[in-house]
């Protein structure tokens, strides 16, 4: 696709440039956990195709297009889903989840993905930890309930 305003400006490209943009269905135990939405430039994953999807994306970015991952930031906020999400994640539209939006930015500094992902309310925690090294960003890690 092309990039919208929105997307160009948080991937820092040109209005218009040519984007990839993927929805991902992440399961825990087979269960569905959250839906994953992200969009990165079409110029860095170049022959990147649906089958690709279906391992660790940051292996795939580090293995085939030898992009290293340096930091990201990630901003938490409380979210009702669509109907779309509510079906993908098997809950009605009145269950509260959570909705996480990232920047990942590569050594160089360039920006390598924009994302946006809805959690389940319901199942799951989401724990930051505070790294005490200067600069580093806070990180998001899903973790299921213990039953």
């Amino acid at each position: 696709m092309k990039a919208t305003t929105a997307v160009a400006r948080r991937l820092r490209l040109p209005v218009g440039d040519p984007v990839i943009r993927f929805v991902r269905l992440r399961l825990a135990d087979g269960e569905p956990m959250a839906v994953e939405t992200n969009h990165v430039p079409a110029a860095i994953v170049p022959g990147l195709v649906e089958a690709d999807l279906a391992g660790s994306w940051y292996a795939l970015l580090s293995e085939r297009y030898g992009i290293e991952i340096s930091s990201g930031v990630a901003n938490l906020e409380p979210a009702m889903p669509d109907e779309r999400t509510a079906e993908l994640l098997a809950i009605t539209t009145a269950q509260p989840c959570f909705r996480v939006r990232t920047i990942v930015w590569d050594r160089g500094g360039r920006v390598v993905e924009s994302g946006e992902s809805v959690y389940r309310g319901d199942d799951f925690t989401l724990t930051v930890e505070l790294l005490p090294a200067a600069g580093a960003a806070a990180q998001a890690r899903p973790r299921r309930r213990a039953t």
